[in-house]
């Protein structure tokens, strides 16, 4: 799929919290955003969301969400073929995550 394609370029943070806790921040804040949740998939950490505001409706943008290996970890990488709209999810996203979590440097 092309969000797969994307990750190269995709923007990420990291974040002390569990997979679980995380997945479910991500879904609260794109919620809360007004965007459209229209894929989720906690086994494989993947969001994906649509309907994001003055962007076409049909451009998507994945949240994929990694255990961090021998951390309590989790990397939280935003990636979509259009560049504005993943800035755009990123800067909401982050901003809940780090309001919850404590950000790993």
């Amino acid at each position: 799929r092309g969000l797969e394609g994307a990750r190269g370029r995709s923007i990420y943070q990291s974040y002390n919290c569990g997979l679980n806790d995380c997945f479910a921040a991500v879904i609260e804040a794109a919620e809360e955003a007004g965007y459209n949740v229209f894929s989720k998939d906690l086994s494989q950490g993947i969001v994906v969301l649509m309907g994001i505001p003055h962007y076409v409706d049909t451009t998507e943008v994945g949240v994929f969400s990694t255990p961090i290996a021998g951390s309590k970890g989790v990397k939280v990488e935003i990636a979509s073929l259009s560049s504005p709209a993943k800035r755009s999810v990123a800067q909401v996203v982050f901003v809940k995550l780090g309001k919850n979590f404590e950000r790993v440097k």
